[in-house]
């Protein structure tokens, strides 16, 4: 791996709301993770994505030692 851009970061109790309204002709991610080194995310929430919401997190696999990549880390709130 490369000089990482960002190392040992916590992304927690963040609330997305709405995130990406509207229709986008290069679809993406609530967040993406590239470059970086032991990132933690907890407790992170998001609501009504838009339909250019692929997924909620990318992790680039240039990334090393994501967690939470999961509900625990970010999860849809209806």
């Amino acid at each position: 791996m490369n000089t990482p851009w960002a190392d040992g970061v916590n992304i927690t109790h963040n609330r997305f709301n709405d995130p990406s309204p509207l229709p986008l002709t290069d679809p993406g991610y609530i967040i993406s993770l590239h470059n970086v080194r032991q990132v933690t995310l907890k407790g992170n929430t998001y609501s009504h994505p838009g339909p250019s919401v692929v997924r909620a997190v990318e992790v680039a696999p240039n990334a090393e030692g994501v967690t939470g990549n999961d509900d625990s880390g970010i999860r849809l709130i209806k």
